[in-house]
């Protein structure tokens, strides 16, 4: 299956030191800091961060220049072709076609002038990344994880998100894409959804199904709300049941439905349906506090591996399985 994603009480254990990889910058870019990439591990857990900045700003060079090449195959060449070749480098498991996630811009300036502040700020991004990822797995271990940062594109309404999309590609690794709006505390816990989705898919079949992708984010929301408390995002707040009414009758309509166009109207609403931007988050939040509520003693590990259905079942949203 294709897997999608888009988005306590802590143990005493032995941190080994972080340890920094400087890329070796090229002429274009050597008046500005060079990239750097982090190594560190806890427990038997090793973490790589791996940042992309430079590699777009490759990319915006090489349009300024005006090559005879498209835009396309420039971007294919200096951000997708490297990343591609960072993966099987770090032995990382393929599973999606990246198109999809990266893409060139039309508004190749703000690329750029965005990707230089990102640079510039990358020793408090890598160090935000750091203690999520540490932070997240003094609640749930798992295998190596290795999460790549780069400039998210320009395009994208990335407001309501916080200035971040993030992406659990498989349960190898994530891919985070930022703007210069990000905040310290949002990286963190967006860090900390994904990072629950990696374990996820590590330990447990994810599923193929609307409702399966759902209740699979709203698990998410639900461990980084446990590693960060106190940090809101807006479809953790309350949210009123008029405004989810309608999105969850056609949840109950297709949510054994395969067909990911489908849940794309969930994650980015459609008017017809009066179904609002982040559905899918709003509804699969709702779905997991009501689990919680009927199963006050349930533990992490096991809700994380339950299947949605079951979730669904041990709550207050049991109609929306239909068979």
């Amino acid at each position: 299956m294709k897997k999608y994603l888009f988005i306590f009480i802590y143990t005493l254990i032995l941190i080994a030191g972080c340890t920094y990889e400087v890329s070796k910058k090229s002429q274009t870019l050597k008046e500005l800091p060079a990239q750097k990439a982090a190594k560190f591990s806890q427990g038997k857990q090793n973490f790589k961060i791996i940042p992309l900045y430079e590699e777009v700003l490759e990319y915006t060079e090489a349009v300024s220049k005006k090559s005879d090449l498209s835009e396309n195959d420039l971007y294919a060449d200096k951000v997708i072709k490297p990343f591609r070749e960072k993966i099987t480098k770090n032995n990382l498991n393929i599973v999606n076609d990246f198109s999809e996630y990266l893409a060139p811009t039309r508004d190749v300036q703000d690329l750029k002038d965005n990707s230089i502040q990102l640079l510039k700020r990358q020793d408090d991004i890598n160090k935000a990344i750091k203690q999520s990822l540490l932070d997240s797995s003094k609640f749930l271990s798992g295998g190596d994880r290795t999460v790549f940062v780069m400039t998210a594109n320009p395009e994208w309404p990335l407001e309501d998100m916080n200035g971040i999309s993030a992406i659990t590609v498989s349960e190898d690794f994530i891919l985070i894409q930022i703007d210069p709006s990000v905040t310290e505390k949002h990286l963190k816990y967006a860090v900390a959804h994904e990072y629950h989705h990696t374990i996820n898919m590590e330990k447990n079949s994810v599923g193929s199904t609307v409702l399966d992708w759902v209740v699979f984010e709203g698990k998410g929301d639900a461990f980084a709300k446990l590693v960060y408390p106190e940090t809101e995002v807006q479809w953790t707040k309350p949210i009123p049941d008029d405004l989810i009414k309608d999105p969850l009758s056609e949840l109950k309509k297709e949510g054994n439905s395969s067909d990911f166009q489908i849940y794309n109207e969930f994650i980015y609403g459609n008017n017809s349906k009066n179904i609002p931007m982040r559905a899918n988050y709003m509804i699969g939040n709702k779905i997991m506090q009501s689990y919680f509520k009927k199963n006050q003693n349930a533990k992490i590990e096991e809700w994380t591996t339950l299947d949605s259905r079951e979730i669904v079942r041990s709550s207050e949203y049991g109609y929306l399985i239909v068979n």
